[in-house]
């Protein structure tokens, strides 16, 4: 039982992960980012979202909620940034103190959980927006990506070193 509630968990992170990136691209891509991932991601979630034939409800009550969920979560993401920022600029004084590092710790940890409660959340959105079979195939087909992109990955990394060790072994 506790295995299957691990896969479940696994499945449902990757899914609001997977939200999350279409929920932060929606706009295309940000400051000096190249854009043809943030494409990519954006096409293959509309290609599945068409795949799910959702009614003009079901797709207006996701782009209400996207749009709705990009500012919190462009919030914590500035959050995170600045909060590696000030462990980093602590961590490099000569004379670093302990307390000033743990509250910086315990902000970054503040600010994770908060990403963490975002994407189930969003998870729980969806559910809520989606019929049980149109969330089955919903996850289905962002796991069928998520393996192939893998795949994908492994072939590249294969083909940048002949024995295709990684570089940090050489």
């Amino acid at each position: 039982m506790r295995r299957k509630s691990l896969k479940t968990l696994v499945v449902l992170t990757a899914l609001s992960l997977s939200l999350m990136s279409y929920q932060a691209n929606a706009q295309g891509p940000q400051n000096n980012q190249k854009g043809s991932g943030h494409r990519m991601r954006k096409e293959m979630m509309g290609k599945v979202i068409e795949d799910l034939g959702l009614t003009q409800e079901q797709q207006e009550s996701m782009k209400t909620y996207r749009s709705q969920n990009q500012e919190r979560i462009k919030g914590l993401h500035e959050k995170l940034r600045q909060a590696h920022q000030a462990l980093k600029a602590e961590l490099e004084k000569e004379k670093s103190s302990n307390k000033v590092i743990k509250d910086i710790a315990t902000s970054l940890n503040n600010v994770q959980a908060e990403m963490v409660d975002n994407r189930i959340d969003s998870v729980l959105k969806m559910k809520e927006v989606l019929s049980p079979e149109q969330f089955k195939q919903f996850t289905e087909k962002i796991e069928e990506h998520r393996k192939k992109t893998k795949e994908s990955k492994q072939r590249r990394r294969g083909q940048s070193n002949n024995k295709g060790e990684s570089p940090w072994e050489r």
